[in-house]
């Protein structure tokens, strides 16, 4: 049986879900020992991330103001899926903790 190893996550600037994000990637990494790969929707400058890539892999995407947001925050999930076809990957919501 093949072991998952990518997890995927994706958030936007939303305070609702971007407060989780730390949270929810620290659990990844305590519980599988994989840390996650985070699709960021958000204009902010790398600097204003505040320390998410100590928890994730972070792969910034600018927001296309034609697609509301929260769409894109989830088919970034699928989109950076498709970057790792070697690897299997498990895609998430990063306000569903792992328990």
């Amino acid at each position: 049986m093949q072991k998952i190893n990518k997890i995927i996550l994706s958030t936007d600037d939303n305070p609702n879900y971007i407060e989780f994000t730390k949270i929810t990637c620290r659990a990844f990494i305590k519980l599988l020992g994989i840390k996650p790969t985070l699709g960021y929707l958000t204009n902010k400058p790398k600097s204003e991330w505040e320390g998410l890539e100590n928890v994730a892999e972070v792969i910034q995407f600018k927001p296309d103001a034609r697609i509301p947001r929260g769409n894109n925050a989830k088919v970034l999930r699928i989109i950076l899926a498709s970057m790792y076809p070697n690897d299997i990957c498990m895609l998430g919501d990063i306000d569903l903790l792992p328990l």
